[in-house]
């Protein structure tokens, strides 16, 4: 068990967190600067009693003083699911495919995402200490018409949509809680979210510094932040599929490949904010079955997609990419519990969360 100090939160809970805290409340508490920037970022390992009990004198004098001391520290939680259910709403987002100017074509969510949050409801609605409520929310993606280019207002339309989307549940909505389900490609609200995440500006590889790419065909041109402009294939030159990736500082690309019925590929991606509460979980594949077996893969060994305490500016971030083989598949329609996925391969990258975030829009 590790012990968070809840500072943050208790600035934020009565509108306090604004410009200037830490300066303010080290001159007007006594408490070193230093210090008091360490107990807002939740990054003190070791401290006294005599700091704690001058930092609640602090807080009972600007009417923020209830319930203290124990007020000010809580218990980090156990494993990942934990964490996720400790606010006791989740937010599911789901990319749905609309056909605009295609006609007959209806509004779809796509199968392997569906499976993916229907297996994570039920394993997160297992007895607990928490009870769960779930939100859906679907969030539109047009799929151009065979042969021709997507509408670019449409497309953007679309874009700015995920965007609010994602702000919506994270500042408006009780939910403290946000999974998304599927590739940035199906989903893009995870677009939204990586860039944000990494510094990024969404839906645009110019300048960007996210450290993964996903190749899904030979020749393609990407209009994402995965991969930037540093991308290990030049965009539309041919190379194999699969999702390339690198750690933080180091200049070589690795690769898992992704091979229709033999091998897949995917990612999860955590962020963990323990001042707000807030938990951000992304999950998918290179491919529909790749995200199912994602899916399959969190829920049957969570445990691995945990990220340390207090990782950078108080800030839990966890970024692995998965790799696969596959058995036992004989048709692209076929279910994911008779697949069989064998043990994977999971690799944590060290990436850089430090940088003011950019926005798309």
């Amino acid at each position: 068990m590790h012990t968070e100090i809840r500072l943050k939160q208790i600035l934020d809970a009565a509108n306090r967190d604004t410009r200037g805290r830490i300066e303010l409340i080290a001159r007007e508490s006594g408490i070193a600067r230093h210090t008091v920037r360490k107990l807002y970022l939740n990054e003190a390992h070791v401290f006294s009693l005599r700091t704690i009990g001058t930092l609640c004198d602090w807080l009972e004098k600007n009417g923020l003083g209830e319930g203290l001391p124990g007020s000010l520290f809580t218990a980090r939680p156990s494993n990942l699911f934990e964490a996720l259910t400790k606010s006791g709403h989740v937010s599911m987002l789901v990319g749905v495919y609309t056909g605009r100017g295609r006609p007959g074509f209806r509004a779809s969510l796509a199968r392997d995402d569906f499976s993916v949050a229907a297996r994570l409801v039920e394993r997160l609605s297992r007895p607990s200490e928490h009870a769960v409520r779930f939100t859906h929310i679907h969030v539109p993606s047009h799929m151009p018409v065979d042969g021709h280019e997507l509408d670019p207002s449409v497309l953007e339309r679309d874009q700015t949509e995920a965007q609010r989307t994602l702000d919506n549940v994270r500042h408006k909505s009780k939910s403290r809680t946000t999974v998304m389900i599927g590739s940035q490609r199906a989903n893009y609200t995870v677009e939204c979210f990586v860039a944000d995440l990494l510094n990024a500006s969404a839906f645009s590889s110019e300048n960007s510094p996210v450290p993964f790419y996903l190749k899904y065909h030979e020749r393609e041109v990407s209009s994402s932040c995965f991969g930037g402009i540093n991308a290990p294939v030049p965009a539309a030159s041919s190379a194999p599929v699969g999702i390339y990736f690198r750690h933080r500082n180091k200049p070589d690309w690795e690769f898992f490949p992704s091979k229709p019925r033999e091998h897949g590929t995917g990612m999860v991606i955590v962020r963990r904010d323990p001042g707000l509460g807030r938990v951000e979980l992304a999950v998918f594949g290179l491919s529909g079955i790749a995200t199912a077996a994602m899916g399959k893969i969190l829920c049957n060994t969570p445990e691995k997609f945990w990220p340390e305490p207090g990782v950078r500016a108080g800030i839990e971030v966890g970024v692995y990419v998965c790799g696969f083989k596959i058995a036992n598949m004989k048709t692209d329609e076929q279910d994911i519990d008779t697949i069989t996925i064998e043990e994977p391969t999971i690799v944590k990258l060290d990436v850089d969360i430090r940088g003011k975030r950019r926005r798309v829009g």
